[in-house]
């Protein structure tokens, strides 16, 4: 997963759980090419380039929501469904594609002529790049045969320069969501719910803002005519004025009783954190309102519980199904054996993976920062129990205390354990002097 840079895309990943509520991943195969400089054995040519394979493995790549639409209808059967990928794509890189097997002649003039029209209002295009329309799983043409588990792709609306079975066998996407939209079938953000909340919210702060500036400048009232237009205000400015026409100060308009509604805004501000689980305190933010005890271990207990949601949710819908496809496809483009270098303490070995350990059925478990807290603790107590019976003599003759080490360096996340034991080094017998 290193040499996949799968951190990056998991970033977005969870972006985009925060921001739709939902995410999707392609799970495919990519061969990365660079040239390189080396010298010629040729002798009118100094140097020569020649082309290096830097990686050949599997990808996870995150797809934006905007950009993928399925079938909702056939969503339970999901190798099944009709799903729908949109990327866009220059037109050499379109051109030079080998995958292209359907691009004619005729389609390229098509593009060709799509690309020169001015209209930007077409959304065949975007700029210079075109859009590509892929489409995955089973279709039903006219008369009335179905091409299953195929590929389709459309380059700007108009050309099909691609129709084969799915070179990658199984289904490479994962779609996944955390509350499910009850009309569309597509993901709910969590912050949604504080949307029409914190509306209510802005249009109160809106009008207090309003009437604190007419505090701050409160119109007045005055006789007719005893100013002449609209007078600029500045400090130490004089503004004269007909004494005749204004026998008495004029009289400032109060707003003081508009200063209301700071208790809505606290409702409303409890009510976002009630309905999306998030706590000003989550971040180390001490709330002016003071809380009891009781309160606040409430509302951990409740933004732990939700937090708990959602890490399972993801783990369980698009973890591991990542996971398990990207096994999948590793067994579908790999073959043979392959050899894989393991380092320990006695030295450097090779273990041998071949077609059957590929295929093989696994299972995947996951766990989240509590199982990993429950791990520690009952080992804690396993040791407290085996320190105990070690006391005993005739039990701790037959402990193996070289696989308990190993095992107590496993729990804390130490996957080979081996360097750090020796390696059993024989003495050397020292050689027996000759008698005379």
């Amino acid at each position: 997963f290193e040499k996949m840079k799968l951190s990056h895309e998991l970033e977005k990943l969870i972006d985009s759980i925060v921001e739709s509520g939902e995410a999707t991943l392609f799970i495919g195969w990519e061969t990365k090419q660079k040239e390189i400089r080396r010298k010629s054995l040729q002798a009118d040519a100094p140097y020569q380039r020649i082309s290096e394979v830097t990686y050949d493995g599997p990808i996870v790549k995150y797809i934006p929501p905007e950009d993928f639409v399925f079938d909702v209808e056939l969503k339970n059967a999901w190798d099944k469904c009709p799903k729908i990928f949109r990327s866009y794509q220059d037109l050499d890189e379109i051109c030079s594609n080998s995958l292209n097997n359907n691009l004619t002649k005729s389609a390229q003039e098509r593009l060709i002529k799509l690309l020169d029209d001015k209209d930007n209002t077409k959304k065949a295009k975007k700029g210079s790049q075109l859009e590509i329309l892929e489409f995955w799983g089973d279709f039903k043409l006219d008369n009335k045969t179905t091409l299953k588990n195929y590929i389709i792709t459309v380059a700007g609306r108009n050309s099909i320069i691609r129709i084969e079975p799915n070179p990658f066998v199984i289904n490479p996407f994962v779609y996944g969501n955390i509350i499910e939209d009850p009309e569309t079938a597509r993901g709910m953000s969590p912050l949604k719910v504080a949307i029409p909340i914190n509306t209510i919210a802005s249009a109160i702060i809106n009008k207090q803002m309003d009437a604190l500036s007419l505090m701050v400048n409160p119109p007045y009232l005055a006789p007719k005519g005893c100013f002449k237009g609209e007078q600029a205000v500045q400090p130490g400015k004089i503004i004269e004025y007909d004494a005749a026409l204004m026998p008495q100060a004029p009289i400032a308009l109060k707003f003081d009783s508009a200063l209301r509604g700071w208790d809505f805004i606290n409702y409303f501000k409890s009510s976002i954190e009630s309905a999306t689980g998030i706590y000003r305190n989550m971040s180390g933010n001490l709330s002016a309102q003071q809380r009891t005890a009781t309160e606040l271990t409430y509302s951990l207990n409740g933004q732990a519980t939700r937090l708990s949601m959602i890490i399972d949710a993801i783990n369980r819908k698009l973890i591991i199904p990542m996971v398990e496809k990207t096994a999948d496809i590793i067994s579908n483009f790999k073959f043979g054996n392959e050899k894989i270098i393991l380092k320990t303490s006695q030295g450097t070995t090779f273990l041998t993976v071949n077609d059957d350990i590929r295929s093989s059925n696994y299972f995947y478990r996951y766990g989240d920062r509590k199982a990993t807290l429950e791990r520690k603790y009952r080992f804690k107590e396993m040791f407290d129990v085996v320190s105990a019976f070690s006391k005993i003599a005739e039990v701790n003759q037959k402990i193996n205390w070289v696989e308990c080490f190993k095992f107590a360096l496993e729990q804390y996340g130490i996957e080979n354990s081996d360097n750090y034991l020796k390696a059993d080094i024989p003495t050397a017998q020292e050689p027996q002097g000759k008698t005379a």
